[in-house]
């Protein structure tokens, strides 16, 4: 029988295996290259009796802005982390436990930057202020991407500005003979205070130094939750830039 129990379940194990593989295979590549920066696969932790979740406690630490170690739950992974209640405030979000503590939230997402040396961006990461920066990218048709770009390069064109149609490169790009690849990029900074006084100053800080650093970016407001909810590992959906 084509359809029998076993068949179907040696496929599904087999299949996971594979993505299994293929995932582990770009996790080791990833952590090669940021080598320089001790990253470490995020696992499970035994300590005497108990056993840990580090990456249930990031995920803890981006939807409910807390530190607390988090046990290997026997429950739903969005029951377990769950817990808070958000409440939107134009431009902010105020995060609830259920404590009633409340914890105030901005996002910046940067829409555009040139390469920046490490050490000066360090400047910007030792900043007396509690952030969450995620950056998510996925990669998109060759040919997409092209077409718009050409658009772009009629439209330059047209301006006579030959400076800024060579820096750009677009009339240099040929489908056939492209031999990278295109991605969509997300960029977003979550700037974290107890109060909402100190989170506008921790703001208008972290704002100050990004555009010393020649990053343009913008805060955001009715795509508040939509970013905040996507800086969870997996929810494309909620992607807006």
């Amino acid at each position: 029988n084509s359809l029998s129990n076993k068949l179907i379940t040696d496929f599904e194990n087999n299949y996971l295996d594979s993505a299994f593989q293929k995932l582990d295979n770009i996790t080791n590549n990833i952590l090669n290259d940021l080598n320089e920066f001790s990253a470490e696969k995020l696992g499970i932790i035994f300590e005497n009796d108990h056993v840990f979740s580090n990456p249930l406690f990031l995920y803890n630490r981006i939807a409910n802005l807390n530190n607390n170690d988090c046990l290997v739950p026997i429950i739903d992974l969005s029951d377990a982390i769950g817990r808070s209640i958000y409440t939107i405030s134009s431009d902010k979000m105020v995060v609830t436990d259920h404590e009633k503590n409340n914890k105030f939230v901005s996002l910046l997402s940067i829409k555009e930057y040139h390469e920046t040396p490490s050490n000066t961006l360090d400047k910007f990461l030792q900043l007396p202020i509690e952030l969450i920066i995620t950056e998510i990218f996925y990669f998109v048709s060759k040919k997409q991407v092209i077409s718009k770009l050409h658009g772009q390069d009629y439209i330059l064109k047209i301006t006579n500005d030959s400076t800024l149609l060579n820096h750009k490169g677009i009339n240099k790009l040929d489908a056939a003979n492209l031999d990278f690849q295109f991605c969509n990029q997300q960029i977003s900074i979550a700037v974290i205070e107890e109060d909402e006084n100190k989170l506008d100053a921790a703001v208008a800080k972290a704002s100050t130094e990004l555009f010393k650093l020649g990053i343009i970016h913008v805060k955001e407001d009715i795509n508040i939750e939509q970013i905040f909810w996507s800086q969870l590992p997996a929810n494309f959906a909620f992607i807006r830039r």
